[in-house]
This record gives C-alpha cells, structure tokens and sequence, in this order.
C-alpha cells in the first residue's frame, strides 16, 4: 500500500508540473516553464508509457520556439517523435508533433523541409480509420502557406478553400481559427500582386477578431497586424498600413520581449513602410533597432508568423 500510495503521490507530483509548466507557457514565463515541464518530463521517464514523454517534448518544444530559441525547440520535437516512433503513424501525438516540427521549419523559413512533412502528414490523416478533420485543415492551411513561401502558387488558393469549409463547417463562420486560412489567402493574394482582392479576406478575419467572444492567440493577432499593415500599404492605405505595422511592433515588444524573432520582423515590416511612404529618417532608425536585436538572436532566426511585405512585390 504504501508503495502503492508513493506511486500514486510522484504521478500527481508530476501531472501538477505539467500543467503548471503549460500555464506557465501560455502566460510567456518560458524559463518558469521549462522548468517546470522538465520536471515532468523526468518524472514521466520512470514510467513505461513512451506518449506522456512525448506529449511532454511536444510541450518543450512549443516552449521553446515562443521563446526564440529554434534550435532547442527542434531537438525537442525530435525527441518526442523518437520517442512515440512505435504507435501508428496516424496517432494524435504523433500528428501534432510532426505538424509542429513543420510549422517550426516553416518559421524559421525552411519551407523546402515542411513541404514533404505537411505532404506525409495529410497523406496519413486521409487513410486513417477516423480522420480529424481539423487536423486535415490545419495541414491544408500549412502546406498552402509553404507554397506561397516558395513561390509556388497553383495549389494554395485550393487548399487554403478547402481548409476554410472543413473549418467552416465544424466550427461556424465567425470561430477566430477561420483567421488563419484568411490571412494567409490574403498573403497569397499580396504575393501574386492581386492587391485588392486581398483586402476582403484581411478584412473579414480582423472583423472575426474584433467581434469574438472566444479566445484569440498571439499568433492570431501578431498574424492580423501584420497581414493588415502589408495588404494596406499595397493598395495604398499608407496610414492604415503604417498605425497596423506600428501596432504589431508594440505588441510583440510588449508580450514576447523584446529580443524575440518575432519582433524582428515586425520591426523590419515598420521600417519598409515607412521608407517607402516618404518617412526615410524613421526607417533608418528602426531598421538599425531590427539589426540590433537580430545579432543577438540564435543564428537562423525568424518568425513565421508575420508576413515579410518587401518578400511580397
């Protein structure tokens, strides 16, 4: 009994770690959390069931990259999909890993190694016995986006359609997960010079944002300052474009730290703006505030989830 009941004492030990280490990420105390997640994982390690330690990497590892730190991020989901290597390939944890490791690529602009993961991943989500299907539109909504990374743009419209019903249809027409797929047909849009019709996607998914009572990422509105500051200054709205971009800049300083990739490019939006709408002197300043963040970040460096205007002509 008494083992017994010590067993019992180290599994909540470390079920209270793990979920103190994922409050701990969502609130962006990422060293309080990798501490605490750590904990867990050694914790989960003692036991026999390889998927607690993977879901645990799997949370490392999405710690890791809000933090900045990409390279510690990958050996994580490396780790994890090592370590749940024996169960089906169409196993939940196995899937988010995976998904996640494409999507890090994706934000450190290696959309040449996400491409054939994303192509793998639906592959085996479309054979499954019972596919989730917002898995499906999530690797819909990725594997477009490596495209237009690429230049390539004969599948990312269709795709990115395919993943707004499938969202549509599950979860309603004004859920903020439908946001994603609209910036990133406007980004689409931006980059094959189809300006204006970029304006009404950018436009319905700062609407969805502004009028839900559910909750909304980081990435969501990092992703809508600056999809909006891009689509804005390329159909002219140079005010728009500018107040988006300036907002972007502040909120990412604000909630990620300065010193984050995500701030970076933020930064580097702002400047182009601001160059090409006449304020040369303001640009010059804050393309030097952008280069001194980036030569303290980790070599490789980048975020993912903003849109690169001057990438976008």
């Amino acid at each position: 009994m008494a083992v017994s009941a010590l067993g019992a004492q180290a599994q909540q030990d470390n079920n209270d770690n793990l979920s103190e280490g994922w409050q701990l990420h969502g609130e962006g105390h990422y060293a309080d959390a990798r501490a605490r997640l750590t904990a867990a994982l050694r914790g989960a390690q003692t036991g026999s069931d390889p998927r607690t330690g993977a879901v645990i990497l799997d949370y490392l590892g999405l710690n890791e990259e809000d933090s900045g730190d990409f390279g510690r991020a990958e050996r994580y989901f490396n780790q994890g999909l090592s370590t749940i290597h024996p169960y089906p390939p169409h196993d939940p944890v196995q899937i988010d890993l995976q998904t996640h490791l494409a999507e890090l690529y994706m934000a450190e602009m290696r959309p040449g190694d996400a491409e054939p993961m994303l192509r793998q991943i639906l592959g085996i989500l479309r054979r499954a016995p019972s596919p989730d299907w917002l898995f499906v539109a999530r690797a819909d909504e990725d594997l477009a986006i490596t495209c237009v990374m690429q230049h390539k743009y004969e599948e990312p419209e269709k795709l990115l359609r395919q993943s707004q019903g499938i969202i549509e249809g599950h979860l309603g027409p004004a859920n903020p997960r439908l946001t994603n797929g609209l910036f990133a047909i406007a980004a689409l849009f931006t980059a094959q010079h189809k300006y204006a019709e970029a304006v009404a996607p950018a436009e319905r998914a700062w609407q969805i944002l502004q009028t839900t009572n559910l909750p909304v990422t980081k990435a969501n509105l990092a992703a809508a300052w600056s999809t909006l500051s891009a689509v804005y200054f390329h159909v002219g709205r140079a005010e728009e474009a500018v107040s988006f971009a300036r907002q972007a800049v502040d909120w990412t300083e604000a909630v990620l730290g300065r010193n984050h990739p995500c701030v970076v490019r933020c930064l580097s939006n702002y400047a182009h703006i601001l160059k090409h709408t006449g304020r040369k002197h303001e640009a010059k300043e804050i393309e030097k505030k952008a280069d001194e963040i980036s030569k303290k970040l980790p070599p490789g460096a980048a975020d993912g989830n903003t849109v690169n205007i001057a990438a976008l002509r």
